[in-house]
């Protein structure tokens, strides 16, 4: 599968830990993006499931469990054919592969509570992606658990995120946190080896910008400041035909905000109608908003997930399946809106001048020990995160869409 010569840096290493049953040392990969850390993720489990035996318990961590199926997977899976001539079975219930003999458990573990169903968990070891997005108690949770084999192995891959993240002061600085291998991988390294492409790379170069470059180009521990949505600007409309979804953030003192978006036949996305009102009753606002989707044969609505009694309301007013909750998380929504901006994929029309306004000061909020947005003028803009994360994330269902893909190569 991997050309003699073609293992990375940091794969290499992961690699050469993993085939060690002496070296107990937790594996810390910071890495920029695209440079070959989470797919030596996928190297050294296989290598891990190889020499541990049959019988063990293996976890796979991220953000959440949608992101590991969507980030981590894919590549598992063709590494499994390509090194045991057999794919890992999904077991969907209950977030797990099988795979020789082993069970592959998989967790998300940024939110609050997410450590208690490692719970009664005996592990051998452990790979995390993205673990800057974790949570401390998770992870200390998961290094609690790893008493399943003689010598316990635990390998996270991450960008660099905020410099006081629990991950940094905590585990990379402190030197009372001896246990540990800190490597870095270099996206110029899959340049040079012919994986990545010149041209992808200079296109980072020349996009991104601030605290997102420091972090994923360059090794750099930052703060998010500035704008969040720094490349949103107005465009004209191109009244294409296509899909309509809309995002809800609901507001009681505040207002309510509502906007629609239209996927295009030419793949990108355009703001076609916005609702931004207050001074309004929860049921003046539910009607309000239900009588727009159906007018203009809107889809689906992803709506603020705390608005319960929002939420139950806009049910009885609008089809079955159409009003979901939203996905809250703030930062990774915020960047996947200003990608979607800087890409030219999301066209922000006159249609939205409310979100256009708030857009001009909605800012991070530098005094806060992570990534998230002062909490001022933001209704429209959490509205359009709320519809960016359920529908141009293409992760609305990845872990399901995985195992959909398991039984039917299964009956074919």
């Amino acid at each position: 599968m991997i050309p003699a010569g073609k293992l990375l840096p940091i794969q290499e290493s992961m690699l050469e830990w993993a085939l060690n049953p002496d070296d107990g040392r937790i594996f810390l990969a910071q890495g920029d993006a695209a440079s070959g850390k989470t797919f030596g993720l996928g190297l050294a489990t296989h290598a891990l499931a190889a020499t541990l035996g049959t019988g063990n318990n293996f976890v796979f961590g991220g953000q959440t469990v949608e992101a590991v199926a969507r980030n981590v997977l894919p590549d598992f899976r063709k590494q499994s054919l390509a090194f045991f001539r057999q794919k890992p079975h999904t077991v969907t219930s209950k977030n797990q592969l099988e795979l020789l003999g082993n069970t592959f458990h998989v967790f998300g573990g940024s939110k609050k509570g997410s450590e208690d169903p490692l719970t009664g968990l005996t592990a051998s070891a452990a790979g995390c992606d993205e673990a800057t997005l974790m949570s401390k108690v998770f992870m200390e949770m998961l290094v609690s658990r790893l008493r399943g084999s003689k010598v316990p192995k635990m390998l996270l891959t991450f960008n660099p995120g905020h410099p006081m993240s629990w991950l940094k002061t905590d585990w990379i600085d402190d030197p009372k946190f001896a246990n540990k291998i800190y490597e870095k991988a270099y996206l110029v390294d899959a340049v040079s080896a012919g994986i990545i492409s010149e041209e992808y790379y200079q296109t980072q170069l020349d996009t991104l910008s601030g605290a997102r470059k420091k972090r994923l180009l360059e090794q750099t521990w930052a703060a998010e400041d500035g704008l969040c949505f720094e490349s949103m600007v107005e465009q004209v409309p191109t009244f294409q035909d296509g899909e309509i979804n809309g995002g809800c953030d609901f507001g009681t003192a505040n207002p309510t905000a509502v906007q629609w978006v239209r996927s295009n036949e030419d793949g990108t996305f355009e703001t076609v109608r916005e609702y931004y009102e207050e001074s309004r009753t929860l049921e003046q606002h539910a009607e309000r908003v239900a009588d727009i989707h159906l007018r203009i044969g809107a889809k689906l609505l992803f709506v603020d997930p705390s608005a319960k009694d929002f939420i139950k309301k806009l049910r009885s007013l609008l089809p079955e399946g159409v009003v979901r909750k939203a996905n809250n998380t703030v930062a990774k929504g915020i960047n996947l809106v200003e990608d979607l901006c800087r890409e030219e994929k999301l066209r922000i029309t006159l249609h939205s001048p409310n979100l256009l306004a708030e857009a001009g000061s909605y800012i991070w909020d530098v005094n806060y020990i992570g990534d998230r947005p002062v909490k001022k003028f933001d209704h429209a803009c959490d509205a359009i995160r709320y519809w960016a994360m359920g529908i141009a994330s293409g992760a609305q269902s990845a872990w399901e869409a995985w195992a959909e893909w398991d039984e039917m190569e299964e009956a074919a």
